[in-house]
């Protein structure tokens, strides 16, 4: 039976406890034994027997059935409660993963935002409930969920990996001793295989470039000759332009990292018209910019109209989900821009900066130290929309 004791050199209640082994031992319960009134001595006295006589439970608890981390997570906090003391970190799992969730940018947060919703609504109460609540069952069930609302292996294995992602960052910052996700794919691992995108032949890109009109013409080529996403094309800004250097900058709504990309002279050519009258701050595609890529009147099907037009089969096969996948799309002149350089001999170090799968580092030492590289590696793509006028350099404007 736990009991108190005082120590003269201690100004706390010292609890007497029998532990799991049968031997006794005694430990301060952090509450003073002294205060200013009779009540509040009672008081204190109580709480620390309180204290005292958890220990001991807990202790009998842990040799007669185990605990969890977790379960030892909350008689601990029970604990501190008792003595007045601040718990140990009980962040919410929406609290969590809200803070998480600033932290990425652009598509990539509007992606995983829509996986931490979709397990929020699965997990139901256990979201407002501390990170360790969080089991293996859950991210279990949850998977056994995506997989009946038809979700192809590689879209699961995808939103399972932005979870576990999030869930090891609390583990790394002690929020929890354990990561969910590592524990349900050691049970149950997430075979995929992914539906590949093909590559645009340099014909083909020429028959897009022809049947694209306004705009989309200038986009065309840039999604060629820069392989940045549509949405990076069709937001570009004229002042990401570097016509001294003969570059452009994408910073890649994706990532929210920079991709530094030489000019091919093609591209230079029909830039020099297209931002003719255009100041630093205006869209090179103004009619373009800002639009959303999906939907019945996105940018993406209208790119496929452009494909219908130019007489280029979308390639439409069933996907591994339950949606169909298009083989060719805006996407795949992203794929023909890397495939063409490599066909070309172009080596994959040069072909990853380019492209931005490279790091930050990387992309630094190579913009910087290896221009001439890339300029002479983007210059072995071919001429997709030959035209007779000479390449200028245009002034800028200043933006108002």
């Amino acid at each position: 039976m736990a009991s108190l004791r005082k120590q003269k050199r201690s100004p706390h209640w010292f609890g007497c406890i029998t532990k799991p082994n049968g031997k006794r031992t005694h430990r301060s319960t952090g509450i003073l034994v002294d205060a200013p009134t009779a009540d509040e001595r009672r008081d204190n006295r109580e709480r620390a027997l309180e204290v005292a006589c958890k220990w001991e439970r807990t202790g009998r608890k842990a040799k007669r059935q185990g605990l969890t981390p977790d379960e030892a997570r909350d008689i601990v906090n029970d604990i501190l409660r008792s003595a007045g003391a601040e718990e140990l970190d009980t962040e919410t799992t929406r609290d969590f993963f809200k803070d998480w969730l600033d932290g990425k940018h652009g598509g990539t947060q509007t992606r995983y935002a829509h996986t931490v919703e979709s397990y929020f609504d699965h997990i139901g109460a256990v979201a407002d409930l501390s990170l360790g609540k969080n089991t293996y069952r859950h991210i279990l069930g949850f998977i056994e969920l995506r997989r009946k609302a038809g979700a192809a292996p590689k879209t699961i294995k995808v939103d399972i990996k932005s979870l576990g992602n999030a869930f090891n960052l609390a583990r790394r910052l002690g929020k929890i001793t354990v990561n969910p996700v590592d524990q349900a794919l050691a049970l149950q691992p997430i075979s995929s295989e992914s539906s590949s995108k093909d590559v645009f032949s340099p014909q083909q890109i020429s028959k897009l470039v022809a049947a694209a009109i306004g705009d989309w013409h200038t986009v065309v080529l840039l999604g060629y000759y820069t392989a940045a996403r549509l949405r990076d094309c069709t937001n570009l800004k004229v002042k990401q332009i570097d016509w001294v250097n003969g570059m452009i900058t994408v910073r890649q709504r994706k990532t929210g990292k920079p991709a530094w990309i030489p000019i091919h002279p093609c591209l230079a050519r029909h830039l020099t018209k297209a931002v003719e009258g255009l100041g630093s701050e205006d869209f090179v595609c103004p009619s373009l910019a800002n639009r959303k890529t999906g939907g019945k009147t996105g940018l993406s099907r209208e790119f496929a109209g452009i494909m219908r037009a130019a007489g280029i089969d979308q390639c439409i096969v069933p996907g591994q989900g339950k949606r169909r996948f298009s083989k060719l799309s805006f996407h795949s002149l992203r794929h023909s821009f890397n495939s063409h350089l490599a066909n070309a001999g172009v080596d994959q170090e040069t072909r990853q900066v380019m492209t931005g799968h490279g790091t930050k580092a990387a992309n630094d030492d190579y913009t910087h130290l290896e221009l001439p590289k890339l300029r002479n590696a983007v210059g072995l793509l071919p001429d997709v929309d030959p035209e007779p006028q000479p390449v200028a350099t245009p002034e800028l404007k200043t933006a108002a």
